[in-house]
């Protein structure tokens, strides 16, 4: 028997492309631009006002996955649904021989696993990120320098405790 060939799909391929480059300029110009701008401001922030705001910073990246984990857990039940890969209608790059049968169900159980591992992982990386940063906002230890910008900032270089100057 012959294997079943799905045809790539031209205009799908530019799409793709199309998006790949637009996620590449972006991400350019906010290297070029933005995070400039981002760390200029972090650094004219207090101690206190900057944890907090790296806090927040790391669940929006971390909930930026979120999308990413959906889409292969909707793909995964596509595959268990009908029983083959690609499953009708879906669109593909590249010249893609149809997967049937067992290794069809394999792959969408995978897919599935993937990505409510990720889902997981992502969630129990935001509550510790979120407890973690607590801590150290609310520590009594990292107090002592929210009042003395210039301690603040020599914490924030990573300069060695003993080298910083006791307050008076």
């Amino acid at each position: 028997m012959e294997a079943e060939i799905i045809k790539a799909d031209k205009g799908y391929r530019d799409q793709i492309w199309l998006l790949y480059s637009g996620l590449i300029l972006a991400g350019v110009l906010a290297f070029k631009y933005l995070i400039p701008k981002g760390l200029a401001h972090l650094n004219e922030l207090g101690l206190m006002d900057l944890l907090v705001t790296l806090r927040m910073l790391y669940m929006v990246v971390l909930v930026s996955f979120i999308p990413a984990a959906v889409y292969l857990i909707r793909v995964g039940m596509r595959i268990m649904e009908h029983g083959c890969y690609p499953y009708p209608g879906r669109r593909v790059m590249f010249d893609t021989k149809v997967i049937r049968g067992e290794t069809a169900q394999k792959r969408g159980k995978n897919l599935i696993w993937l990505g409510t591992t990720f889902l997981v992982l992502m969630t129990i990386s935001m509550v510790f990120t979120y407890l973690r940063m607590g801590s150290w906002i609310n520590n009594k230890e990292w107090r002592r320098f929210y009042g003395n910008p210039s301690r603040s900032a020599l914490v924030i270089m990573s300069v060695p405790v003993e080298n910083i100057e006791p307050l008076s």
